[in-house]
C-alpha cells in the first residue's frame, strides 16, 4: 500500500508529482488543497488496507464465475428444461455460482 494511494483517495483529482512512492518524495502541485499530512496518509493507508482484506472474496469471486455467456447458457438450459424456479437448487447455474460463493466466503 503507498502514499500515492492514500492521498488519491484523500484529495481525489488533486495535482501532484510522485518521484517515489516515499511520502517525502511527493511534489504537491494543487493550489486549491492542501496536502494530507503523513500521518492522515498512514490512517488512510490502514483504512484502505482493511478495506482490502474486508472485500478480498469480491475479487476471488469475480475471476471464479464461469464467463457471463456461459453463465446465461446454464440459465437458458435450466429455463428450456423446466428446472427453474426461484426456489430451484437443482439447476447447474445455481451449483456453479453457489460453488465459486462457497469457495469464497463474505467475512462475516
Amino acid at each position: 500500500m503507498s502514499y500515492i494511494r492514500a492521498i488519491d483517495s484523500l484529495r481525489k483529482g488533486s495535482s501532484y508529482t510522485a518521484m517515489s512512492e516515499k511520502y517525502e518524495d511527493i511534489i504537491w502541485q494543487d493550489e486549491n488543497t492542501s496536502i494530507p499530512t503523513k500521518k492522515e496518509c498512514e490512517d488512510e493507508i490502514k483504512r484502505l488496507e482493511e478495506e482490502d482484506k474486508n472485500t478480498q472474496y469480491q475479487r476471488d469471486r469475480a475471476v471464479s464465475y464461469p464467463e457471463l455467456e456461459e453463465q446465461l447458457d446454464l440459465l437458458w438450459h435450466a429455463i428450456d428444461g423446466g428446472k427453474f424456479n426461484v426456489k430451484s437448487k437443482e439447476t447447474d447455474f445455481y451449483k456453479k455460482l453457489k460453488a465459486v460463493k462457497d469457495a469464497n466466503p463474505k467475512p462475516e
